[in-house]
């Protein structure tokens, strides 16, 4: 069984916001295709972090995720990977759609001003 780290409400926002503004990079950013992707990117999974999870383990992991700022030497590997519960990403993911909402609406606004003559 994975041990997550509890994430508070709070957190799951400032998370979201950094995922958005750029600052996390996330298996969400690995192209499906790249099948050994994940353990090119994230050094602990490719030296075995995982070969005792089980189907139920894997399935309750909603994110692997790591702050852009930890990269390692090369800046597409990370030395550290946070794992972030399936039930947790859906928190984070509700968190920062309010203000993905707030910024389309902006940038709509902008859009359309520019447009006028």
């Amino acid at each position: 069984m994975i041990d997550f780290a509890p994430h508070t409400d709070q957190e799951l926002k400032e998370l979201a916001i950094d995922i958005f503004e750029g600052k996390v990079f996330t298996d969400r950013h690995i192209p499906e295709e790249e099948e050994r992707g994940l353990l090119m990117v994230f050094m602990p999974l490719a030296l075995g972090a995982g070969k005792d999870w089980t189907e139920d383990d894997y399935k309750s992991i909603g994110m692997f995720y790591e702050y852009m700022d930890q990269a390692g030497p090369r800046v597409d590997q990370w030395n550290a990977v946070v794992l972030l519960h399936a039930h947790d990403k859906r928190r984070a993911m509700r968190k920062g759609d309010p203000l993905s909402r707030r910024i389309s609406k902006i940038e709509r606004r902008i859009s359309e001003q520019n447009l006028k003559p």
